[in-house]
């Protein structure tokens, strides 16, 4: 069975959204999702940091009692926060 991709003449060896495609293009586009969410997850994680500093801002006493738990996966990126007990899963936030 031959790649899907548009321009590719392998031969498909992977599957990707029911189309078939060929481990070439099954590679670029797990790059790009990696890339995509990667930058998703950045975002939140500026968001949530922005956050934080609204807050100790907003209350200065309140500053020093306010702390941000975060989880990093194994390559480096942010995956969770929690701050003053609300969970925030920057993952899921990201695939939405």
């Amino acid at each position: 069975m031959q790649c899907r991709m548009a321009g590719c003449q392998r031969i498909a060896t992977e599957t990707w959204k029911l189309v078939d495609v060929c481990c070439h293009c099954w590679d670029a586009i797990q790059s790009e999702q990696h890339k995509y969410y990667s930058r998703r997850i950045t975002d939140k994680e500026r968001f949530l940091n922005e956050q934080i500093e609204r807050i100790k801002e907003a209350d200065e006493r309140k500053a020093k009692e306010i702390k941000a738990i975060i989880t990093k996966s194994k390559n480096g990126l942010v995956t969770q926060v929690e701050i003053e007990g609300r969970h925030y899963n920057l993952v899921k936030e990201a695939a939405k």
